[in-house]
């Protein structure tokens, strides 16, 4: 599960600039810098106005359960103690600035384990997701190479999580490891969101009329349940064509499949 965390500057007095010294290990945690922060702002706090600025923000994802401590976030600010304005014989009217020190508060967590027992093919995936299923063509004969694309979105850490799950009999048809063909992370209001598209070669073996269902299984932090999606079936009909259905011919396919792969990564 993401979860974004900001470090938020509260002051009274004018600040020139900042400098980080040093900034938090996020330990237990794999962690995304956020480089986009925002303007000053003004807020107030137990009746008394600051003007407030993020200074530094990250998007951290749990990689174990149990409690954690975030380190705090070490910055040198330069305070303006004169503005020049009080010395009438200075021409630049050069401002007078302070070193302070600033620290913020530690921050406790804790990291609770999923519901279990967990559902079949569950991915690994927590947070909010998205899935989408194609299939390049319906009819085929026996040994003929078909190819399955599924494109995953989501704000959980996409790195972590498993394939989407693909329900074909092997006594039917020949599955080979899916290749990633696209993949970005942009960052939103909301935090980091993930896409990842793969295609799955597959060869049909055996005649008839068979259903695919690509799914996708994850935990919603939410709703606190597992959820399956599976937004696309395809009937796919095999006919007997070829009467070779050895290994040969399959391996020929496959790599028929994969030199396509290449030339749809690299047009």
């Amino acid at each position: 599960q993401q979860v974004l965390i900001e470090y938020k500057l509260f002051t009274v007095v004018n600040v020139e600039n900042y400098n980080i010294l040093r900034n938090p290990e996020f330990k237990g945690f794999h962690s995304n810098h956020i480089p986009r922060l925002s303007n000053d702002n003004r807020e107030i706090v137990n009746g008394r106005t600051y003007v407030t600025k993020v200074i530094h923000a990250a998007s951290i994802y749990p990689i174990q359960n149990g409690k954690f401590e975030i380190d705090p976030l070490h910055v040198r600010a330069s305070v303006v103690v004169d503005d020049g304005r009080s010395n009438p014989n200075s021409f630049f009217l050069l401002p007078t600035t302070e070193g302070v020190n600033l620290v913020s508060n530690n921050i406790e967590i804790e990291i609770l384990s999923l519901p279990q027992p967990s559902p079949p093919h569950f991915s690994g995936a927590v947070g909010r997701y998205s899935m989408t299923s194609r299939i390049d063509q319906l009819n085929v004969k026996t040994n003929d190479a078909i190819s399955i694309t599924s494109y995953i979105e989501g704000d959980g850490d996409l790195n972590r999580v498993n394939k989407p799950f693909l329900n074909l009999d092997s006594n039917s048809f020949q599955l080979y490891e899916p290749k990633i063909t696209k993949e970005n992370t942009d960052y939103k209001l909301s935090g980091f969101i993930g896409m990842r598209e793969l295609i799955y070669p597959v060869v049909a073996t055996k005649p008839g009329v068979h259903k695919i269902v690509p799914s996708f299984v994850y935990f919603n932090p939410d709703s606190q349940k597992y959820i399956t999606l599976a937004p696309e079936a395809f009937n796919l009909n095999v006919s007997g064509g070829s009467t070779s259905a050895n290994k040969d011919v399959a391996l020929q396919h496959k790599d028929e499949i994969l030199e396509e792969l290449k030339l749809i990564k690299n047009p």
